[in-house]
């Protein structure tokens, strides 16, 4: 009897290559970075935004795509490898958006006789955080060190630079210097006695 045959097509399909990416990414002073994904030998790749609000990736196919968001804010990235209809492969990646550090402002210096405390006068930062430290002089103490209108005492007498210096790791921070100086007041002048018996001199002996 003749032979009855049927045909099958079998496709292979390659799995995607292994989506990976660079290390987390914290930025100071700008909103944009440069996306680092691997380049796919097989399949292709996209990137997503997972988490964060207002970002935007450039090109999204890239695997090194710009990618601008807002300042302040956190981001997570997917880089996504996919070749239908095997299961896609993909990486994560987070990107910080840091503010810089409020510039830091430590008042005016100020000279204070005869006292032995001051309430200090710098800017209270919008961005980051704030420390006063003693950078020279005879030393002294802060009521807070993070508050800006701290108050500071030290020694009748003592001349201290402070230093205020607002930080946002891991951005550059901001300082500023201010001189407290605690002059003593004079000794209360004596000019001594009267001296009213002086018949027949020209001079006296003054006992201040």
């Amino acid at each position: 009897c003749a032979a009855s045959t049927a045909n099958a097509t079998i496709t292979v399909t390659g799995a995607p290559t292994t989506a990976t990416n660079s290390s987390t990414q914290t930025i100071c002073s700008t909103a944009t970075a440069t996306l680092s994904g691997n380049a796919p030998t097989v399949g292709t790749g996209a990137w997503s935004i997972i988490s964060g609000a207002g970002g935007t990736v450039t090109t999204p196919s890239s695997a090194t795509s710009t990618f601008s968001g807002t300042a302040g804010t956190t981001y997570t990235l997917r880089w996504t490898i996919s070749n239908s209809p095997c299961t896609a492969s993909t990486d994560d990646v987070v990107i910080t958006f840091n503010r810089n550090p409020t510039t830091a402002n430590a008042g005016s210096d100020q000279t204070k006789c005869g006292q032995t405390s001051t309430t200090l006068t710098a800017n209270a930062p919008t961005s980051g955080t704030g420390s006063w430290t003693i950078v020279s002089g005879s030393g002294g103490s802060f009521s807070a060190t993070n508050n800006p209108s701290a108050t500071f005492t030290a020694a009748a007498g003592s001349t201290n630079t402070l230093r205020w210096t607002i930080s946002n790791s891991p951005c550059t921070s901001s300082s500023d210097d201010v001189i407290i100086s605690f002059p003593l007041n004079p000794t209360t002048a004596s000019a001594g006695p009267d001296q009213l018996a002086l018949c027949g001199l020209t001079s006296a002996t003054l006992a201040a």
